[in-house]
C-alpha cells in the first residue's frame, strides 16, 4: 500500500524527520526503520515499542493497516533535539480523518523517540467579564445574568443566528459581546 504525504511545512525540522514522512508515504519499511536508533522507542495508539525489531513489527502491522494521506499543518521546535509535527490524516481508517501530533526526539541523524498521539482540540477560552459586568454581578448578586439584557438572555446567538448584541447602539462605542463585555469581532 502506498500513502501520500505533503512534506511542505517541514522546512524547519531535521532531515531525519522529513525523510520519515517521505518514506512513510512510500511505505519503505526498511528505510523507515533505518531512521531509528537501535534503542529507539515508538509510542502509537497507546502501545510502546522499544528497539528496531519492535518498530519494524509496528511498521509491518498496525502502521500498515490503512492507506491515508498526510498533510502537515505545522511544526514546533521544543528544544534542539525535540520537534513536534502536527498533521491531518485522511484515509480508510475508522472516522476517515484524524489530526495527530508526532513528537520526535532526535539523536544525531537518528530518531531516538517518537510519540504519536491525537492532537488536542483547541478549546474556546473562558468568557471574559468586563469590569462593569463584574461590578453589576457583585451589586445584584446574580451570577446568571452576567450583564446581559433580558433580550439577549432569551435569544441564543448560535441557534437563532442573531448578532451578539440585540439592543441598538446608542453611543459611539463598538458593540459588545454579552459574554465578554468586550467588542464583538
Amino acid at each position: 500500500m502506498s500513502n501520500t504525504s505533503s512534506v511542505s511545512g517541514l522546512e524547519g525540522v531535521p532531515d531525519v524527520i522529513r525523510r520519515y514522512f517521505v518514506l512513510d508515504a512510500e511505505r519503505e519499511i526498511d528505510s523507515i526503520v533505518a531512521l531509528f536508533s537501535d534503542d529507539a522507542t515508538v509510542v502509537d495508539e497507546g502501545q510502546t515499542r522499544h528497539g528496531t525489531t519492535a518498530i519494524r513489527a509496528w511498521q509491518t502491522g498496525p502502521a500498515s493497516q490503512y492507506t491515508y494521506t498526510t498533510d502537515v499543518l505545522g511544526t514546533d521546535a521544543l528544544s534542539v533535539d525535540r520537534f513536534v509535527v502536527t498533521a491531518r490524516l485522511a484515509g480508510n481508517f475508522p472516522g476517515g480523518i484524524a489530526e495527530l501530533k508526532w513528537d520526535f526526539t532526535v539523536a544525531g541523524d537518528r530518531i531516538s523517540q517518537l510519540v504519536i498521539a491525537p492532537s488536542r482540540p483547541h478549546r474556546a477560552s473562558r468568557p471574559r467579564i468586563s469590569p462593569a459586568s463584574a461590578r453589576q454581578r457583585r451589586h445584584t448578586g446574580s451570577r446568571r445574568s452576567r450583564g446581559r439584557t433580558p433580550e439577549s438572555r432569551r435569544t441564543s446567538p448560535r441557534s437563532a443566528g442573531t448578532p451578539w448584541s440585540t439592543s441598538p447602539r446608542t453611543s459611539s462605542s463598538p458593540p459588545t459581546s454579552p459574554l465578554s463585555g468586550g467588542p464583538t469581532r
